[in-house]
């Protein structure tokens, strides 16, 4: 029988005994956020990207669910904040880049496709390659996600 290869970043679907067990899962996000075409659960990133690309709208993939990513007035100006602040402290010292809101990242330790909305990744944890969405968990970022 042939082995067939795992794709990179490629999760088995989660199992949930109820709605409320999966709202949960995606982080408590509003219903409204919550995108059902395709259905939550069979997302893929080729979904997501085409979404993207197609309605050019933010949104995550979290366990087969593509959620908007909410975005705002507050939500700019804080990551403005964060992102100009720590650039200049990484850039000054050659230690890395600072992604901001549109880099789409897959969690290395979830297979989640995230849009962090500041993230950093050091010099010397930067993809050599050009992926669409690199598995690279943020040195800044990854923590957070741990935490959803």
């Amino acid at each position: 029988m042939p082995v067939v290869a795992t794709p990179p970043g490629f999760h088995p679907p989660r199992h949930f005994d109820n709605g409320a067990e999966w709202l949960d899962a995606l982080g408590g996000v509003p219903m409204e956020r919550i995108l059902f075409d395709p259905w939550p659960g069979t997302a893929t990133e080729a979904d997501l990207l085409r979404f993207v690309e197609r309605d050019k709208r933010l949104c995550e993939l979290i366990d087969g669910t593509l959620v908007e990513k909410p975005v705002g007035w507050e939500e700019a100006i804080i990551a403005m904040d964060l992102g100009t602040d720590l650039n200049l402290y990484v850039r000054s010292r050659n230690l890395g880049v600072v992604l901001g809101a549109d880099s789409r990242l897959r969690m290395a330790s979830s297979g989640r496709v995230r849009l962090p909305d500041v993230a950093f990744v050091s010099r010397d944890r930067l993809p050599k390659g050009h992926e669409r969405i690199p598995t690279l968990a943020p040195d800044l970022g990854e923590m957070l996600e741990q935490r959803g």
